[in-house]
């Protein structure tokens, strides 16, 4: 009898499992006994979460970043793509329209409730639209440093549009560097329609056709880590 324990980047996506696979049924004759433990970068992961989840310290910002991005993307996946610097809040709930819950395991703070109720309430406003429409990422965003100094230094953005190509909702945000302002072009419109634009931000942006808008896209100024939501209808 043989124990054969894998764990870390041994089990860390498919090749490697297949990997172990291949490994324990050459040990068969031998009897083996074999464990399993923690896919790379869970450890950290959990310890992230718990750190976060147990702060009362900007609770609604760190506890719903955590959970919105583990709950449905793997670990490894969440150690690369998160910063140990939390987001702006509005920038970090927008950027989870598109996936979520969040999970609030002690009372929030007076402030960061009536920030979350604003930003549930225009989640509630879009939900529709982002549940059955179209989803594409127009801007992926990069970074810049690793582990603890991991942070966003591009624009970033996504849009949803739905079936009958009627409305649309795109979600635009800029990192800690880059330009001031950025072109972001829509996809998927009605060429023939004319949207009117309405901006989070209050930012005028007016009514444009379809076509113009996928030709030309909209030019959007944000100062440094801030988020802008603009509905197209």
């Amino acid at each position: 009898m043989i124990t054969m324990k894998f764990g870390g980047t041994s089990v860390q996506d498919a090749d490697a499992i297949s990997n172990v696979v291949t490994i324990v049924r050459k040990a068969l004759p031998r009897r083996p006994v074999v464990i399993i433990s923690a896919i790379a970068q869970a450890t950290n992961t959990l310890e992230k979460i718990g750190k976060t989840g147990n702060s009362f310290g900007q609770a609604a910002r760190n506890r719903g970043a955590s959970f919105g991005v583990t709950h449905f993307f793997p670990p490894a996946f969440v150690s690369k793509y998160m910063g140990a610097e939390a987001l702006p809040f509005d920038y970090q709930t927008r950027s989870y329209f598109f996936g979520g819950p969040w999970n609030l395991m002690t009372d929030l703070p007076a402030q960061d409730a009536l920030m979350l109720a604003g930003a549930i309430g225009a989640y509630k406003e879009l939900r529709e639209l982002i549940r059955d429409g179209r989803v594409v990422h127009l801007v992926a965003p990069s970074f810049s440093g690793s582990g603890p100094n991991r942070y966003q230094i591009s624009w970033d953005a996504i849009q949803a549009v739905e079936s009958g190509m009627n409305r649309a909702v795109l979600l635009i945000g800029r990192g800690l560097a880059g330009p001031g302002a950025y072109n972001v072009r829509p996809q998927g419109l009605n060429p023939a329609k004319v949207y009117a634009l309405a901006a989070s931000s209050g930012a005028n942006y007016g009514s444009r056709s379809g076509a113009d808008l996928m030709a030309n896209g909209i030019d959007v100024s944000l100062p440094e880590r801030a988020h802008e939501t603009i509905v197209l209808a």
